[in-house]
């Protein structure tokens, strides 16, 4: 029997969906409550480990003790847990004994005793910002978290205020740790403090530095602004999500404090001194759903700076299998589902079949389910051989292709036919969801040696010695 870490490891959300349904139809567990911890899904609150344990025995059919397997930060329960799309927060005492409106007030009131160094002003402003300000966020997350997990994702609280020296604008953020893996990667929903300590903001934001050795280095204005144009592009169908919101933040702090403001796609403006929590509180819920919308959007690879599905998928497959205990789980809602890649695919098949008469192909034959090119068809008194992809990415630039398929359409070059079908669009309104829309984009003929073949695995065998 492999070890409890790899069957840990093997675990799928639906394997855990089905624990959970069990745990809310009164299935006792060899497993005791958590004390320090809650696993989130729909505004409800379950034990990890026992949610874990449970989804070991659905999926192995046997029975797993406490014992066989520890619970805790950085434990493979809570790593399989969370790469399955589900959050996983400290307990956090339900009346807790500072207000949001203390909190805010608190640090807006320390940002102008601002110092570099660790002063007294500094080390209570860090208190706030990193614990305290989390600990508020994370006593009210039944009201957000169903809006991540809805659709796989987790919802996780983190605050900085500066490593050694400290920084003139502190920050508070709400992300998941697959899209986001750090402040400088990613989107997630910020809260800025401006340093004349008069206003905060919530925003949704991107990184707007990279880390370079040592060094932080400032992405570039242009690649921000484009980053910005994106994701209020990702609302351009509902306007009234993001009308609310302005993209212009005024921190009036450093450089640092300037990329920050560039990097802003949403903000709201609170004065301290008419601050309404209620008005606070369902604006973060705005925003999280506004999140998510962009996390899909991202997911289904339509931002210009982001892989297509289909290649994130593989490079991700291609490392688990070579070197497991090496790769970063990327969690199962960065992948398109079974479903999606159907539906994605029929849609492509069908645009592209609509499509040939059109160019003057006849005879045309599906071909996809025992050759290793998608249609045959007639044109010009020839047989020719036509190879189909299709994605929801944004872009027509890369896509997957197999050794035989690449031998295949060099040896008939000049006969063979490239069809693009992207920038395709998924509902997810029914059960099943539905692929339509996107851009054809064809070549006749295709010519491979137009394109660069990139060979991302080996298959190794050793010589035979004469």
């Amino acid at each position: 029997m492999p070890i409890i870490a790899e069957l840990l490891s093997l675990l799928d959300r639906q394997q855990v969906l089905q624990a959970i349904h069990r745990l809310d139809e009164g299935t006792l567990t060899r497993f005791a409550d958590s004390t320090a911890f809650d696993l989130l899904y729909q505004g409800k609150r379950y034990a990890p480990k026992a949610v874990a344990g449970l989804a070991l025995e659905i999926a192995y059919q046997r029975e797993f003790r406490p014992s066989d397997f520890k619970g805790g930060e950085g434990s493979s329960a809570f790593l399989a847990l969370r790469r399955c799309g589900f959050t996983i927060i400290p307990k956090m005492e339900r009346n807790l004994t500072t207000s949001l409106t203390t909190t805010i007030a608190d640090i807006l009131r320390l940002q102008t005793q601002y110092s570099s160094e660790n002063s007294k002003p500094m080390q209570e402003r860090g208190v706030l910002v990193r614990t305290i300000f989390r600990d508020i966020l994370y006593s009210r997350m039944e009201q957000f978290e169903p809006l991540f997990s809805e659709k796989g994702y987790e919802c996780m609280v983190e605050g900085r205020d500066g490593i050694g020296r400290k920084t003139i604008s502190p920050w508070i953020r709400l992300y998941d740790p697959k899209m986001s893996p750090s402040a400088t990667q990613g989107w997630y929903i910020v809260i800025h403090f401006s340093s004349k300590g008069d206003v905060f903001y919530l925003t949704i934001g991107c990184g707007s530095t990279i880390i370079k050795g040592s060094a932080i280095i400032h992405v570039d204005s242009d690649v921000l602004k484009e980053k910005i144009k994106w994701a209020k592009s990702c609302f351009a169908k509902k306007p009234r999500e993001s009308r609310s919101f302005s993209n212009k933040i005024e921190l009036h702090g450093n450089n640092l404090s300037d990329q920050f403001e560039k990097a802003t796609a949403f903000a709201k403006r609170y004065p301290i001194q008419s601050f309404n929590e209620s008005e606070f509180w369902q604006d973060l819920q705005t925003l999280c759903g506004m999140l998510v919308t962009i996390y899909e959007a991202e997911r289904l690879g339509k931002s210009p700076h982001s892989e297509s599905p289909e290649a994130y998928e593989h490079q991700f497959q291609l490392a688990e299998t070579i070197r497991p205990r090496k790769s970063a789980s990327p969690g199962q809602g960065r992948f398109l589902k079974q479903a999606e890649k159907k539906a994605v695919e029929l849609h492509a098949m069908e645009a592209v079949r609509t499509a040939l008469p059109d160019h003057g192909f006849t005879d045309i034959h599906d071909t996809s389910a025992k050759e290793s090119y998608d249609f045959s068809a007639r044109k010009d008194g020839n047989d020719w051989f036509i190879e189909v992809k299709g994605t929801t990415s944004a872009k027509a630039d890369s896509f997957l292709l197999t050794a035989n398929e690449l031998t295949l359409h060099r040896q008939h070059q000049g006969r063979t036919v490239l069809a693009i079908v992207y920038d395709i669009d998924l509902d997810h309104s029914a059960d099943t969801p539905k692929a339509s829309g996107g851009m054809l984009s064809l070549s006749i003929p295709w010519d491979p040696e137009q394109w660069d073949f990139i060979p991302t695995v080996y298959s190794a065998s050793k010589k035979i010695a004469n």
